[in-house]
């Protein structure tokens, strides 16, 4: 029997983010806080109340995206 048939397929990929993985989040984080920064500048600039509620949401999806990665990070540190 050789090695190929003994070894087994991963179900699943391991549970860790790489190097480079880890940076490229990282700049997701700084893009989207900065676009969040952005959107909520914008908003308090606007008059129009249609430009407002685009630029509230804008801003608010941004966040929770910078939350999302934020987490994943936290949570690739915590293991």
């Amino acid at each position: 029997m050789n090695l190929q048939q003994t070894q087994q397929p991963m179900k699943q990929p391991p549970n860790i983010i790489s190097g480079k993985d880890h940076y490229y989040i990282e700049d997701l984080l700084n893009w989207n806080l900065t676009l969040a920064k952005q959107a909520k500048h914008f908003y308090m600039e606007a008059t129009d109340q249609d430009v407002k509620n685009a630029l509230l949401s804008l801003h608010e999806m941004h966040q929770r995206h910078y939350q999302k990665l934020l987490q994943l990070l936290q949570n690739n540190n915590n293991q």
